[in-house]
């Protein structure tokens, strides 16, 4: 196996020591390139962070129509009801992160709980899938390939079997 060499020419080696030269003595030009760099890098930290929780709120938007179907706005309809939203925290890695959850309502017996918003509340193990999913850059058009592995219909409970958490 042949390994290929870069053959750096006299002029390519005098090139860069003057360039070397230059910044040496003038390094202060530099300085608002390091600045954009910097500031770029928060502006996509922001925006994935941004992506990240919205993502998040709509799975439980989605584990919310599981339990108690699709809204219908301005009619009562089924047992367990949309009920608005409020701000709650979930787990996300290694930080806590605030969302807009939605809230169900029993008929009869009160507030009703979102499994996805438990899960990610109470169990690290969903949450690190999560966010590997997140990092992945799973677009929220196939929360199919995601959501099943958690939430499964059969139950909200059975997620801890079908990741491998008990």
């Amino acid at each position: 196996m042949s390994k290929t060499y870069q053959i750096v020419t006299r002029a390519a080696k005098e090139s860069a020591a003057v360039i070397e030269q230059f910044c040496k003595a003038n390094g202060q030009i530099l300085l608002p390139i390091v600045n954009m760099i910097q500031n770029a890098s928060q502006v996509v930290d922001g925006v994935v962070h941004e992506i990240g929780v919205k993502t998040l709120e709509l799975i439980l938007a989605l584990s919310a129509e599981q339990v108690a179907g699709p809204r219908t706005p301005g009619k009562a309809s089924g047992e367990i009801r949309h009920y608005g939203s409020q701000r709650g925290r979930v787990q996300l890695a290694d930080r806590k992160v605030r969302v807009k959850r939605p809230r169900l309502r029993h008929k009869t017996e009160g507030e009703v709980a979102i499994p996805a918003y438990e899960a990610l509340r109470k169990n690290q193990t969903v949450s690190q899938y999560m966010l590997g999913a997140l990092m992945r850059g799973i677009s929220t058009r196939e929360y199919h390939e995601v959501l099943p592995k958690c939430w499964p219909t059969t139950s909200p409970w059975k997620w801890k079997e079908s990741i491998g958490c008990t």
